[in-house]
């Protein structure tokens, strides 16, 4: 089944009144559960990047995270290649970045702003 790569919109009613994530997939609004890290093989697994806004890491070397900006994905459960597996990415702001201005991989790779990859894998499932 081929299935239309932009949804007009994506619904979810949380019927169980679960605590959910906010997020960004090509400029539309999307929610997902954060169910934390796993532990898994790469090489085994669809994983894909989900990135997550930060000014840099403090003295310990823990990201420093944008207050107000959701993470971006580029997929979705419509998508053949949707995972609810992501590796943490981190995108490193400067301290005058708007929350929220993003919200699209495309302008993440259209923009200056530094990419950090890390080895942090986490179950996120998009509702």
């Amino acid at each position: 089944m081929k299935y239309k790569r932009y949804p007009l919109y994506l619904i979810y009613n949380n019927p169980f009144n679960q605590k959910f994530n906010g997020g960004w997939y090509n400029y539309k609004r999307v929610y997902y559960l954060n169910l934390g890290p796993v532990i898994l093989s790469e090489e085994k697994n669809l994983v894909k990047d989900i990135y997550q806004f930060i000014y840099g890491f403090d003295d310990e070397g823990n990201p420093i995270r944008v207050k107000g900006q959701d993470n971006v994905i580029d997929v979705v459960p419509i998508d053949e290649d949707y995972t609810p597996l992501w590796k943490v990415v981190y995108v490193i702001v400067p301290k005058n970045f708007i929350p929220q201005s993003i919200r699209s991989v495309k302008q993440i790779m259209e923009s200056d702003y530094k990419i950090k990859k890390t080895d942090i894998i986490i179950n996120c499932p998009v509702l």
